[in-house]
């Protein structure tokens, strides 16, 4: 068994024999192993900041691929949205018109043009006969129609679209203001 008091005691004693020389030579090799050790730490932060720079700049760079990416795919949506705003206001025309030639064909560009756009991860908001959404619509105007509810959308002036469950543009609607409401 060791005996921890006598061993310290010793240990105490064989520290006090030791010169000036002594002592001062076991300090400078301690610290010279300091001063080792700590440029063996600095030498290896230099190249974790490096590393870390590096990382910061890939980043970066993923960053502003992304946003340029992201305004690309806005134009994108925003060129989509046009051309459907297009063939919509044309199917319409004709619905409106009763060219039954002309609607034939412009109902077939309509659908095709939904199906693109929910392929491509669109939505389109018609929500004609269901109850006005601020957060949805837009209220472009009142009218007054008997028998349908107050504040349900009566006609979609503009489809509003949503992407991936984003809204992207709101619909533009003509909501019912009933007589009963204005008493």
């Amino acid at each position: 068994m060791i005996k921890f008091k006598e061993e310290l005691k010793k240990l105490a004693e064989d520290g006090l024999k030791l010169t000036h020389d002594e002592m001062k030579n076991d300090f400078s090799f301690i610290f010279e192993s300091f001063s080792k050790d700590i440029s063996k730490f600095l030498k290896r932060q230099a190249a974790a900041n490096f590393h870390i720079e590096e990382i910061q700049d890939t980043l970066s760079e993923m960053k502003a691929h992304k946003e340029k990416s992201q305004k690309e795919m806005g134009k994108a949506l925003e060129a989509l949205i046009g051309i459907a705003d297009l063939i919509e206001a044309f199917y319409l025309f004709c619905e409106e018109s009763q060219d039954l030639v002309m609607l034939g064909q412009a109902k077939v560009m309509w659908n095709t043009c939904l199906k693109t756009m929910t392929a491509a991860g669109m939505t389109r908001i018609s929500d004609e006969g269901s109850p006005v959404n601020a957060a949805i619509n837009t209220v472009a105007g009142v009218l007054s129609a008997n028998g349908l509810p107050n504040g349900q959308i009566i006609k979609v002036i503009k489809s509003g679209y949503l992407y991936k469950g984003k809204l992207i543009r709101k619909s533009v609607v003509i909501v019912n203001k009933s007589e009963v409401a204005n008493e």
